[in-house]
């Protein structure tokens, strides 16, 4: 079984050609497999060829070893953004995303989690003067998230919190998980732990 990567990916433009991938995307059937529907394989091999290194043509060209599925439920649309929700393995679909930006001169973004190796990062593709400038930043698991997406981070904490207990966690050793937030978080993390030592004490004492 494959690490699974959390992927939120926008993928914006002219109206005229995020129209066209809309009426691709809206086309798909829940069998249909999305990142080959928009881009294609390389055109460099044949079916056959594709049937035999479908691995590493993947892991190349998609960024992940599995195309995904289309679910509408996971897409939202506008008349100049898609955006959408989905699990690669092992990695985000970076590459699927450079491949699509060039094809059809859109911008993208990906923001990605994987807790299994641990890692959250951020991708943005965007144009200028003609050319299409890709900047990616990654962190460790918890750090990213801390950056990038705060909602995700203290959803993390909370779960963390639930840890506390089981592993008998001293508060040096909580606080150690997240030496990279600001004093104002850190005071905000001591609070949390005390009263979840403090709420287990009295619920023990009842």
């Amino acid at each position: 079984m494959p690490n699974w990567c959390n992927n939120n990916i926008r993928i914006y433009g002219d109206e005229g050609t995020i129209r066209t991938l809309t009426a691709v995307l809206k086309g798909l059937k829940s069998e249909d497999k999305v990142f080959e529907s928009l881009i294609g394989l390389p055109t460099y091999q044949t079916a056959a060829q594709y049937d035999e290194n479908w691995y590493d043509t993947n892991v190349n060209w998609f960024g992940t070893k599995w195309d995904i599925s289309y679910d509408e439920h996971t897409f939202e649309y506008t008349k100049d953004e898609i955006s959408f929700s989905c699990e690669t393995a092992w990695s985000p679909p970076i590459p699927f995303m450079e491949n699509l930006c060039k094809m059809y001169q859109v911008n993208g973004y990906i923001y990605y989690s994987e807790g299994g190796i641990g890692f959250t990062g951020e991708t943005t593709f965007k144009w200028q003067d003609g050319e299409l400038d890709v900047y990616d930043q990654e962190f460790g698991f918890l750090e990213g998230m801390y950056f990038l997406s705060k909602e995700e981070f203290w959803f993390e904490v909370d779960y963390s919190l639930d840890c506390v207990l089981d592993e008998d966690q001293s508060l040096e050793d909580f606080l150690n998980q997240y030496m990279f937030v600001s004093q104002e978080d850190k005071k905000e993390l001591t609070r949390l732990y005390n009263e979840t030592i403090k709420n287990n004490v009295e619920s023990e004492s009842e």
